[in-house]
């Protein structure tokens, strides 16, 4: 009997599913591991791109309004979760009041406030950007919209506290004048003398991927190298995420969230990538990239990962003590909290109906 891929598998979900049901399966797909081979990721991807396909035939993701709160949803998790990557303490909520309203709540740091300002200022303008045409030729992120990003991702931040024994020259959007100690899992950032070079270079290589190249594992992978080359003496991090989101709306994808949730995850994707595995990191970026899709093309809804008690998922079809059945017979990925109350996912429930119909229609071919 021959073994399928994940890639395939994806492919053979329930056929009466819709949208959201196809873009969940994909979620948790590429939330499990998929190993180490690069084949089983590029099946994942190219499912992706069909329901990409099949989404630009309604109601593009790209043509939702800017004003629509499915963006400004998306622009308040991204801030959140980029800053918090970097030990930014605001929570999700204190983001969102600062951003809409103005009002610092919280009573943290003059500097944290800074942070969420300015990396929302950079995220949002990358929000304005649109896809490029199929006939352009120039490049896919100029040397100055690289250094203007880090500009207004900084500048705030810049202005309350500057890093400390930095030159005028080294100020946003500046490459840095230092030299950077190697990191723990081995990467060593270029000499300052290098910067500008292996940046024109990065910028040159956007436009070339590696022939057969997803466009994803292509925008994670010059993710990857953005941070090996680490230009700026401070705001790498969130500048290279900035970067990341601005390459993949421009060729085409929803911008993705790398979430605090998967920080050792993402840091470690990263050491990988500096050892020539860039699995790991792809993996990441199209999860996200999926799950910003789900978002913005269905408003108004949780993430799909994010756990709650079972009664908040509870249907005609699919009853509480049902899900209870389903959880003792290990059937439905679940687990009890502190309190011992049953916690899951929309994406673990989508994942057990259509291991359901999988396990349903297995039985029909049988008989």
């Amino acid at each position: 009997m021959e073994t399928k891929g994940l890639g395939d598998r994806c492919v053979a979900v329930n056929p009466n599913n819709d949208f959201e049901s196809v873009v969940l399966e994909l979620i948790m797909l590429l939330h499990n591991k998929l190993g180490t081979d690069p084949k089983e990721l590029q099946g994942v991807l190219k499912k992706l791109d069909e329901v990409i396909g099949q989404v630009n035939k309604g109601n593009s993701w790209a043509a939702l309004p800017r004003s629509d709160d499915s963006w400004q949803q998306l622009l308040f998790e991204e801030t959140h979760n980029s800053t918090a990557i970097e030990q930014n303490t605001l929570s999700l909520y204190e983001v969102g009041v600062l951003l809409e309203d103005g009002k610092a709540l919280g009573n943290k740091k003059l500097v944290e406030y800074m942070e969420v300002r300015g990396y929302a200022a950079g995220a949002n303008w990358v929000y304005d950007q649109k896809p490029l045409k199929a006939s352009h030729v120039g490049d896919v992120i100029t040397l100055a919209e690289l250094r203007s990003l880090h500009h207004m991702v900084l500048s705030p931040v810049w202005d309350v506290e500057p890093v400390k024994g930095a030159s005028e020259e080294e100020s946003p959007g500046n490459f840095r004048r230092h030299q950077i100690r190697a990191f723990s899992d081995g990467m060593t950032p270029p000499p300052w003398t290098q910067v500008d070079a292996d940046i024109r270079t990065w910028i040159d290589e956007l436009k070339t991927p590696r022939e057969g190249e997803h466009p994803i594992m292509h925008a994670a992978r010059m993710h990857a190298r953005f941070e090996q080359i680490h230009p700026f003496i401070d705001g790498n991090g969130r500048t290279g995420r900035a970067l990341l989101n601005l390459q993949l709306v421009r060729t085409g994808y929803p911008p993705c969230v790398i979430r605090v949730r998967d920080r050792d995850k993402y840091i470690d994707s990263l050491g990988s990538a500096y050892r020539n595995d860039f699995v790991p990191i792809a993996t990441l970026v199209a999860r996200e990239v999926t799950n910003s899709l789900y978002r913005l093309v269905n408003p108004k809804v949780l993430d799909p990962l994010e756990v709650q008690p079972l009664e908040n998922f509870e249907s005609d079809d699919f009853k509480v003590t049902a899900m209870r059945t389903a959880i003792q017979r290990g059937r439905l990925q679940a687990f009890k909290d502190a309190s011992g109350q049953w916690q899951t996912s929309r994406a673990w429930i989508v994942d057990y109906e259509n291991g359901k119909y999988r396990r349903e229609n297995s039985r029909s071919l049988e008989l």
